[in-house]
């Protein structure tokens, strides 16, 4: 059985209100980098995976279609949507759509861009990083 992981995190024009305008590159890198080195775990392991970054201002409706084309046995909400107060609203939203839509799925919570695979590997143990 494949197992499917959707991960979304906050769009990327979001990110200088998180660190600031001057910073907001670096740290996009960083996480850009961050991210394409999880995605390789995920590949490694033989894990589907899908990235969706999200806006504070948009509806649901684009992660409802995302969640009804397949079925999706963890959704992972970044750590920037979560630890950041201004996108508590967000984070609700995101939570309570993905309950209704896809009961199914577990919820996973990353320490930060990095750590997904971390989170899909304590709810799905045979979902292991392949060791060289």
């Amino acid at each position: 059985m494949v197992i499917s992981v959707l991960l979304v995190a906050i769009a990327w024009d979001q990110v200088q209100f998180m660190f600031g305008a001057e910073k907001a590159e670096e740290i996009i890198t960083n996480v850009k980098a961050a991210l394409t080195k999880d995605e390789e775990n995920f590949k490694a392991a033989g894990v589907g995976y899908q990235f969706l970054e999200y806006s504070p201002e948009e509806s649901m409706d684009r992660l409802e279609q995302v969640l009804q084309e397949k079925k999706w046995d963890g959704v992972c909400i970044g750590m920037g949507i979560r630890a950041t107060k201004m996108f508590t609203p967000l984070f609700e939203a995101l939570v309570n759509t993905i309950h209704e839509k896809s009961p199914g799925s577990r919820l996973l919570f990353n320490s930060g861009p990095s750590h997904t695979f971390e989170a899909v590997e304590r709810w799905f143990p045979q979902a292991r990083r392949k060791m060289d």
